[in-house]
């Protein structure tokens, strides 16, 4: 660990001058195809991999680029990992046939050995008339998530 960083919770009881691989990183929550990074996803990923971070794990919120995660994941296999979900944002403007089509494709790359997780979630202070579906997807997807394990 660099020497310059102040001592904190999480960083208290590692000594500096231990090698940097016995506490290896692994960034948990990358939104890699967002297009802010469309310029520069390669020199990011050399960068986090510079930084001897070990592991990512690329998810999107968007649901249509569920399948793009994965790829990105098996192109990258063994340093990108994958979620694959839906988020409470995708729920608003969606019906029952869709809903069950991205749950085929979630429980599909869920099996994938590059998926290491599935999110889903509430956020019951968007519209009222979404939180019915936002519930039915987090129980589906909980449910999904024990059946694939």
């Amino acid at each position: 660990l660099p020497k310059s960083l102040p001592p904190t919770p999480l960083l208290r009881g590692l000594d500096p001058d231990d090698d940097p691989k016995l506490y290896p990183l692994i960034d948990s929550w990358a939104a890699l195809l967002s297009r802010q990074f469309d310029r520069d996803r390669e020199s990011v990923l050399r960068r986090t991999r510079d930084a001897d971070v070990r592991a990512v794990v690329v998810f999107t919120s968007d649901v249509e680029k569920q399948h793009d995660v994965m790829e990105m994941a098996q192109q990258e296999a063994g340093f990108l990992y994958c979620c694959v979900g839906v988020h409470p944002d995708n729920v608003k403007h969606t019906n029952e046939k869709t809903v069950e089509e991205w749950n085929k494709t979630i429980r599909g790359l869920a099996c994938v050995a590059e998926c290491v997780g599935m999110h889903s979630g509430l956020d019951l202070s968007r519209e009222t008339s979404t939180h019915y579906m936002q519930e039915m997807l987090l129980q589906t997807h909980m449910r999904m998530a024990v059946e694939v394990e």
